[in-house]
């Protein structure tokens, strides 16, 4: 089982703090923190970005487009 799929499942199904599982895991609690987050939220900052409007250049225009 690897490391984020335990701690998915420790926290919600067994009910261990993110401490105790940082300590069983040896990670820091920072980490056990961002592996509890749901897996769409952990990269929403790259997609939310490009979700933006604004004045984008297009590959016509000499740009690239939005994040590519």
């Amino acid at each position: 089982m690897s490391q984020w799929t335990e701690i998915r499942h420790l926290h919600p199904v067994e009910g261990v703090p993110k401490k105790e599982i940082a300590r069983r895991l040896q990670l820091d609690v920072k980490t056990v923190r961002r592996g509890r987050r749901p897996a769409d939220a952990a990269g929403a900052g790259v997609a939310a970005a490009c979700q933006q409007p604004g004045p984008v250049a297009g590959p016509d225009q000499g740009g690239s487009g939005c994040c590519g």
